[in-house]
């Protein structure tokens, strides 16, 4: 008489986030204060763009969301924590923000600097604010998992 041994295979889907980082680059750690403080940053550096002074800043660069320390973690190592809440708002609210920046500096690009100066007060702000709070949140849910 011949045995068998039957085992089954765990869906990849079902594991948790931390066993879907171990052994992968996500494993490397993100210091997520430094995220946060690089993305309050940018406030300045669109203030000093709009008034002539600071760095050149390109719309089609700055409007994009994985072109950053962040976005590169995002839409890299990150994306092990794809099936988490914090994650999907992360993405959400890290692509406004960026799409938003961009919009400041095509307001100055096109020789706007009120509606500029406007929309960093406005809805650059928010946008910020609630950048740093899904920030916050997902270094939450990282350390959790």
């Amino acid at each position: 008489m011949q045995e068998v041994s039957v085992f089954t295979l765990a869906d990849p889907s079902s594991r948790s986030a931390r066993d879907r980082r171990v052994g992968s680059q996500a494993d490397e750690e993100i210091d997520f204060d430094k995220m946060v403080a690089a993305h309050l940053a940018w406030r300045d550096r669109l203030q000093a763009y709009v008034e002539g002074r600071g760095d050149k800043l390109e719309h089609a660069v700055v409007c994009r969301d994985d072109a950053c320390a962040l976005g590169k973690w995002i839409h890299g190592p990150g994306k092990s924590f794809g099936r988490e809440r914090e994650y999907a708002q992360l993405l959400d609210q890290h692509a406004q923000f960026h799409l938003c920046a961009g919009e400041v500096v095509k307001a100055v690009d096109d020789g706007k600097k009120e509606l500029a100066e406007h929309l960093i007060i406005g809805k650059y702000r928010h946008q910020a604010n609630q950048t740093v709070s899904a920030i916050r949140m997902m270094r939450e849910c990282y350390h959790r998992t």
